[in-house]
């Protein structure tokens, strides 16, 4: 599928329907993807490419936690959509 300007939002929304996550999780629309991004397969058995990295964050009264962010890319026949997301390690 050709991303444009008309159709974006209805094909990241179908996208964040399929992948169970919020509306507010995009990031951008690229034509190729930079450098430490793996490919990997989707529990939904599609391909996927991941970027991640493990932070350390402080909450109000200074204690500090694991938290994993990153990238996830999905490929459109004219680039890719990539959509940021950040959690609590919560195995660390």
């Amino acid at each position: 599928m050709i991303i444009t300007d008309d159709n974006f939002d209805e094909e990241f929304e179908k996208l964040c329907d399929i992948l169970h996550i919020s509306y507010g999780s995009w990031f951008e629309f690229v034509d190729n993807l930079g450098d430490g991004f793996f490919k990997q397969t989707h529990e939904l058995g599609f391909e996927e490419w991941i970027n991640q990295k493990v932070n350390a964050h402080y909450n109000p009264v200074g204690n500090v936690y694991p938290c994993i962010s990153g990238s996830l890319a999905y490929e459109c026949g004219n680039g890719f959509m990539i959509c940021s997301y950040s959690e609590p390690d919560i195995y660390m």
